[in-house]
């Protein structure tokens, strides 16, 4: 009997080791359950966050585009137009950042959460779309300043032409200038050379008319060839060939 109740006791006591042991199993493995719990919500949480902030810095990527365009329409400075690409740069990577986190934290979590991976993925296009809609913007901007370097070379080139041939011109109209006084000078002294040849006709025809012996009515005639050519020498500038004109008047009549 006594031995009898040496082996129930026995008996008694492993079974109640080996249940604590058995409890104490699953009560480490409930312990790391609820670690790996307690991470994944925490990454699901701080995935949350992310995901809130990467919406927003998306938005004001989006918000300073749409600004950036207004400005462009109205005109805007280089240093301006920098300034604003700059920040819009800023705000993409920081959402590239937020995005290559939750990436990552997704990764790692245990969980299987599809809701989160749908909603990553479709942040992750936005800003694919966003980056290349503001590359496209650059691309443009870099075009119109070719186009513009291009333009004002294009004006300066012709501005340079223009007061080129505007001195041409002015050149011309001195030559021109230079040249119709020289035909006025001409003129003149034509004119006057005119004058005295018919003066000097004139003379040579009153002296033989006076000198020679001719017929009255040859002399009168020679004298009046005179008069003639002394009116002409008069017309064409010659002063003193009025007072011969007068003298010979008076002789014929």
């Amino acid at each position: 009997m006594k031995k009898l109740s040496s082996f129930l006791i026995t008996t008694a006591v492993s079974t109640m080791l080996l249940t604590s042991c058995g409890m104490k199993e699953e009560n480490e493995q409930l312990k790391q359950t609820n670690e790996k719990l307690q991470e994944d919500l925490a990454r699901a949480e701080a995935a949350a966050q992310t995901l809130d902030e990467v919406g927003a810095l998306i938005d004001s990527i989006d918000v300073s585009r749409n600004l950036l365009y207004i400005d462009m329409e109205k005109g805007i400075s280089g240093k301006t137009y920098e300034e604003k690409i700059r920040a819009i740069d800023a705000y993409m990577k920081e959402s590239e950042n937020r995005m290559e986190q939750m990436e990552a934290s997704l990764a790692k979590s245990n969980a299987k959460n599809s809701a989160y991976a749908n909603t990553i993925r479709k942040l992750r296009q936005q800003l694919d779309q966003k980056t290349q809609e503001i590359d496209d913007l650059k691309g443009q901007v870099e075009k119109f300043r070719s186009e513009n370097k291009a333009l004002i070379k294009t004006v300066d080139l012709q501005a340079k032409e223009l007061s080129d041939k505007e001195i041409q011109i002015q050149k011309k109209k001195e030559e021109l200038a230079l040249l119709d006084n020289r035909i006025q000078e001409l003129m003149v002294q034509a004119k006057k050379t005119e004058a005295d040849a018919f003066f000097a006709q004139a003379e040579a025809l009153e002296e033989a008319a006076n000198r020679t012996k001719l017929a009255p009515r040859k002399k009168k005639a020679t004298l009046g060839e005179a008069l003639e050519l002394y009116k002409k020498s008069f017309e064409a500038g010659r002063k003193d060939a009025y007072d011969k004109v007068q003298e010979l008047s008076e002789k014929l009549d």
